[in-house]
């Protein structure tokens, strides 16, 4: 006699996830990584809540937003290590912002790469692939990881000092 309130998981269940999410530095030419911790509902696929994080925006007040509020998601498919993401028209007016193009479609990319098993995104405005974002970039991708578009942050560069022995000075206190 089985119920399916014994189901473990349940209508309402929430889950864990963290995640890589990639934002504009403030210059608009590189993107940052910024880690996140998301408790969404089982109700919602992953692609889904990534996506709606990098609407959000950073928590990092030195970084900036890729994604305006308007931006909608139209559908979001993982299929063959291809992830591909159909947004609507307001997506195309997000290359007028503050990063450039580029800056703008690997942040999406490089988040999507990181927390998915893809290997590469495909992009549509409403269905469509034959779309040019900015002046000049073609959606037609598929646009596979970037790496070479992420700053490196500050904190990482000072580790990296510190590690090759050079000196930083006398830590101080009250700065």
């Amino acid at each position: 006699k089985g119920s399916f309130i014994h189901n473990p998981v349940g209508i309402n269940s929430y889950q864990y996830a963290s995640l890589t999410l990639y934002f504009s530095n403030l210059a608009g030419d590189r993107i940052v990584k910024e880690m996140r911790n998301v408790h969404y509902s089982t109700n919602t696929v992953i692609e889904k809540v990534i996506l709606e994080q990098l609407t959000e925006g950073p928590m990092n007040t030195r970084l900036c937003s890729v994604l305006n509020d308007n931006v909608k998601v139209l559908d979001v498919r993982l299929k063959d290590k291809t992830c591909t993401l159909n947004l609507n028209q307001a997506f195309l007016d997000t290359a007028k912002g503050v990063a450039k193009p580029e800056v703008v479609l690997y942040s999406i990319v490089d988040t999507l790469c990181d927390n998915l098993s893809a290997d590469k995104v495909q992009f549509q405005i409403e269905g469509n692939s034959d779309v040019v974002f900015g002046d000049s970039l073609s959606l037609a991708g598929p646009f596979h990881r970037n790496s070479e578009i992420i700053e490196i942050q500050d904190s990482t560069m000072e580790e990296t000092n510190s590690a090759s022995g050079t000196d930083l000075g006398e830590p101080q206190i009250g700065l």
